[in-house]
């Protein structure tokens, strides 16, 4: 189980942000200051271990956290520059990740570091953006059962289209891994009421292969949102939790959050159990690294004065 009543402040590294050197620095660096979670993809999360632990950091000071995602999911999301690119270099100002490089004269995605937000694709006037999906999802769940690896959470990000291959899929997982797991939904498909069934069938299938671990949601809102500081893009993230915060869960927010998010978590008295930050909290790391320390700070104070 996980203890405490407060996760306060989870790190997402990305799911498709497979860059192992970037992401090492941005956890060390977030760590260090304070931060209680890192979420990251199978594919990073021995090295970023092994990066801690050559550092002399104790890693049962933070919790770690894989997400995997069935296909069709948002985060499944790559983007790849096609022959109609003229080099107006619109994709690559509006990239957040810096996933969007120059190679003999021609511009490429970087998969290693795409997030799939899309934003590209947006803002491309001549169609030279394609979006496509990949799926690893069995494939890294099998990565994460190395016993090198420390892991205290594994989620699921489950917004796709058809129920029935959720169920199938969450099913499949809970009868081959044993362990605390975070169900990452959105609205994007579903509405209230048809989210609140699958969150109780979902719990009822993990209570049968998990009856001694922890059942956990991420509710997502405003998801790959290019890393504004508006307060608009929290909106759905707070929408979604003050709908389902009467649930017995340990729920975490996620989606659209920045700095605005505790004003307004003061302003309509709501208190997740943590907060999830994730484009934000890297393009900080990135352009302004005393902000990003007092972003952990401002979310820590929320927490120990309420």
């Amino acid at each position: 189980m996980l203890k405490g009543t407060c996760l306060l402040f989870k790190l997402i590294l990305g799911l498709g942000n497979k860059d192992i050197e970037s992401v090492k620095k941005i956890s060390t660096f977030y760590i260090k200051n304070g931060i209680d979670m890192i979420d990251c993809s199978a594919d990073t999360i021995l090295e970023i271990q092994k990066n801690l632990k050559a550092d002399n950091f104790d890693l049962n000071r933070v919790k770690f956290c894989v997400s995997v995602a069935l296909l069709g999911d948002v985060h499944t999301r790559k983007a790849k520059i096609n022959k109609n690119c003229v080099q107006c270099s619109n994709c690559k100002n509006v990239c957040s990740e810096g996933a969007i490089e120059k190679f003999e004269n021609k511009y490429r995605v970087n998969s290693l570091k795409c997030s799939g937000c899309g934003h590209c694709e947006v803002v491309c006037k001549h169609r030279a953006v394609d979006i496509y999906n990949y799926n690893s999802f069995f494939a890294d769940i099998e990565t994460i059962k190395n016993p090198e690896i420390k892991l205290d959470i594994l989620e699921l990000h489950l917004s796709i289209k058809k129920k029935k291959k959720i169920l199938e899929a969450f099913s499949k997982v809970c009868k081959n891994y044993k362990g605390n797991i975070s169900v990452c939904i959105s609205r994007k498909y579903f509405g209230n009421e048809k989210i609140n069934k699958l969150i109780k069938e979902l719990k009822n299938i993990f209570d049968m292969y998990n009856p001694n671990f922890e059942f956990m949601l991420q509710l997502d809102g405003n998801s790959v949102n290019n890393a504004n500081d508006e307060y608009s893009s929290n909106l759905e993230a707070l929408a979604f939790y003050k709908q389902f915060s009467n649930l017995d869960y340990k729920i975490i927010i996620s989606g659209g959050l920045n700095f605005k998010t505790i004003e307004l978590l003061k302003l309509f008295g709501l208190k997740p159990y943590g907060l999830a930050f994730g484009s934000y909290a890297r393009k900080l790391f990135n352009s302004d690294k005393t902000k990003a320390s007092d972003l952990v700070l401002e979310v820590r104070k929320f927490y120990s004065d309420n």
